[in-house]
């Protein structure tokens, strides 16, 4: 293995470690930042006040960060 290919291998981890985390995103953060739905639009598929969404995505958000935290 060349020196180059040896350097790669922790970066190519992170990426990896980044992929699999982002397949586990909760659905309210691919629905906020992937499809770009308001917190009102969220709340009303959702059958749930606006605060409870908020609640909802903000949890969701500390989730997120969990997987991250190890990469």
């Amino acid at each position: 293995m060349s020196l180059v290919a040896e350097a790669e291998l922790p970066f190519d981890g992170v990426i990896s470690n980044v992929w699999a985390a982002i397949g586990k995103l909760p659905a309210l953060i691919c629905l906020f930042y992937i499809e770009e739905m308001k917190l009102r639009e969220m709340a009303i598929a959702m059958d749930v006040s606006e605060g409870m969404a908020k609640s909802r995505l903000s949890s969701a958000r500390a989730e997120f960060k969990k997987h991250l935290k190890g990469i």
